[in-house]
């Protein structure tokens, strides 16, 4: 039964985060929780997100700007560490109860003002996106949303957004998984059911990849805010 869900869910985790350049982790945690502890989950979702990003990020290699990747991954480096420092001792009910209501907040906010908001890169947009978003995956490897919208703004085509969100999360999880395995949040015992999450998942790349080619910058940006809001339905209800 575990292996079957594992497999199910990864495959529809990989077509979302094809689609949409982040969401996996929300589709991910929204149900192995069930199965392992927070912690376990997050570690899990952590190493199959390396795959799919490094992957996701090879297609678009010659559309990601690099510049807007550095400080904001040192920023979400910092609140990743500090998050996963602490979460071993924390109780991260009443936080996840918070990021629900935080990101349905911030879904509709965008879909109704999207186009009188404008996210530009300087030191504070870097700093409150990327902290926050390394906090958030840290806790509950949901660090997407926040970057969503900073990448959203700044990018010039859907080729261009899925090329920087990817490549930014490759770095940031690449970086948190060795946080994991170093304070042994990841373990071997994880390392099987991480694999054939693997191996689901590219599946829902490659269902996601003949979506995403069909589809317009306009509509790519509605499809990501009504993911963002959902996503916040469904950390605030788990909580209940």
């Amino acid at each position: 039964m575990i292996n079957f869900t594992i497999f199910a869910i990864t495959i529809l985790a990989g077509f979302i985060q094809s689609v949409s350049g982040f969401g996996a982790g929300i589709v991910i945690m929204s149900i192995l929780p069930y199965f392992f502890s927070v912690l376990q989950a997050s570690a899990i979702c952590n190493f199959i997100s390396i795959f799919l990003c490094a992957l996701l990020t090879y297609r678009y290699r010659n559309f990601v700007q690099k510049q807007y990747i550095p400080l904001p991954g040192l920023f979400f480096i910092g609140g990743a560490t500090l998050a996963i420092y602490i979460s071993t001792g924390l109780d991260v009910r009443f936080l996840k109860l918070i990021l629900g209501l935080f990101l349905i907040f911030l879904a509709v906010y965008f879909v109704l003002f999207s186009h009188k908001v404008s996210i530009k890169a300087n030191y504070i947009t870097m700093f409150i996106c990327g902290f926050i978003s390394g906090v958030c995956d840290g806790l509950f490897s949901i660090g997407g949303p926040l970057m969503v919208l900073f990448f959203l703004s700044l990018t010039k085509s859907k080729e261009e957004y899925l090329g920087t969100m990817s490549a930014f999360l490759l770095i940031v999880c690449c970086y948190n998984l060795g946080l994991r395995i170093y304070w042994n949040i990841f373990t071997i015992e994880l390392l099987p059911y991480s694999i054939l999450g693997v191996i689901a998942v590219y599946i829902g790349l490659k269902l996601g990849n003949k979506v995403v080619d069909k589809i317009d910058d306009e509509l790519l940006k509605k499809l990501t805010y009504g993911l963002i809001a959902i996503s916040g339905l469904i950390t605030f209800i788990s909580t209940i």
